[in-house]
């Protein structure tokens, strides 16, 4: 019999009215590649309502006043439980959280393990989803990913400091992509029940060598000739963009013919660059359309303050453009030295440096192009589900061997 695995975690919207995050791209790709090994996959959607819900899917993000009523008069025990959990929850009230939406949650996520009665429930992130999931009254054993901590840096949510390590503390094993955010998981929490790397990994049928001008030409780049800089994801200062803006300058006063592309959602709080500044900004994009612009760029620049691993510098390497990241987090791990370059964090002088010395050596491009390949070919979405099946097996099995007793 196939192993039943439950994934909690957010998705691509199906309306994109939201940007795909790394984390929704690894819920798609792990689920996918868990149903192609052989086992049984529901995925339980925080990114969509109810009302989204389809084959293999349940949208657990919220459900309108009459959906939570009908609800509740059909399973009234249930939804009582859900809702005394919920209400008297001391780290729902230390989060501030609203108690419609935690009940709301918590009774679509255990409306939907109920139906699917999955052996093991993996958990995208160690954040609000294990407390939902306790709230839901869950009882399969629980492997929780951490695919980074910088939300704690922020501090939207003061409490989750000390609630991050009592969930990583409660669950049957943790993951993280990288040793290095591994590492700082155990100086967050030393009480783990197991621990291990798992890395991220990339789609080779959708990220591979494409040729740079027509590509060029299908982003509407037909015309630049110059270099062309590429960063990817949320444009905000904790990734770094602020420091790549600062560093472009310096760039553009050296190379003047090079273009930087932002393809992602604004969220510095200065305004946008203008139309003579040589930076490009293009809103989030559906994921089939970035490899167009990985295979259009000379390039790929990664600034981030904080990365637990690194899939857009992966990506890039798989498309055969060299990537230039900030020295932090795992993104050494990801960034082979053959294949690209490290620049240290916070630092729009090196970056700026480090991406002229690189621009200057075209034959070191296409070297480092050619090993990028190589690099990337390590990581595939077949070995890092097999390596999640082993795991859920281990924390399976002395569950299943308490409910044979």
């Amino acid at each position: 019999m196939s192993l039943a695995v439950a994934i909690l975690g957010p998705t691509v919207r199906q309306d994109r009215s939201a940007s795909v995050g790394g984390v929704a791209v690894h819920t798609a790709a792990l689920a996918g590649a868990l149903r192609q090994a052989g086992a049984r996959v529901a995925v339980l959607s925080d990114s969509e309502y109810v009302e989204a819900s389809g084959s293999g899917t349940y949208g657990v993000r919220g459900a309108s006043a009459v959906w939570l009523l009908r609800t509740a008069a059909a399973h009234p025990l249930t939804a009582a439980g859900v809702l005394w959990r919920s209400a008297t929850s001391a780290e729902r009230r230390r989060l501030g959280l609203p108690l419609r939406r935690t009940f709301s949650r918590a009774l679509l996520i255990r409306r939907a393990l109920d139906a699917e009665r999955p052996d093991v429930v993996h958990v995208q992130q160690a954040d609000f989803r294990p407390l939902y999931l306790r709230l839901a009254g869950a009882t399969a054993p629980v492997v929780t990913v951490v695919h980074g901590l910088g939300g704690l840096e922020t501090g939207e949510y003061p409490a989750m400091r000390t609630l991050v390590p009592e969930h990583l503390a409660a669950a049957d094993a943790v993951t993280a992509p990288s040793q290095a955010l591994l590492d700082e998981v155990r100086d967050l929490q030393p009480h783990i029940r197991r621990a291990q790397v798992i890395p991220n990994a990339v789609d080779h049928e959708r990220f591979g060598p494409r040729d740079a001008a027509e590509e060029r030409m299908a982003v509407g780049l037909g015309d630049h000739t110059g270099p062309v800089l590429l960063y990817a994801g949320r444009i905000t200062e904790h990734k770094g963009a602020g420091d790549l803006l600062e560093a472009f300058e310096t760039i553009r006063r050296e190379r003047p013919d090079t273009l930087l592309v932002m393809v992602g959602p604004w969220g510095l709080d200065a305004p946008m660059p203008g139309p003579h500044s040589g930076v490009m900004v293009v809103d989030a994009v559906p994921p089939d359309i970035m490899p167009l612009w990985f295979s259009a760029a000379t390039l790929t620049v990664v600034p981030s303050r904080y990365e637990g691993f690194g899939l857009v510098a992966l990506e890039s390497l798989a498309c055969g453009t060299p990537v230039l990241a900030a020295d932090t987090g795992g993104l050494p791990e990801v960034v082979d030295p053959r294949a690209g370059a490290l620049a240290p964090s916070r630092s729009p002088e090196a970056l700026a440096q480090a991406a002229l010395e690189l621009l200057a050596d075209p034959r070191r491009l296409e070297r480092m192009s050619a090993a990028g390949l190589e690099a990337a070919a390590r990581y595939s979405w077949s070995a890092t589900a097999a390596a999640y099946l082993s795991l859920y097996a281990e924390v399976v099995g002395p569950h299943a061997l308490g409910r044979e007793c």
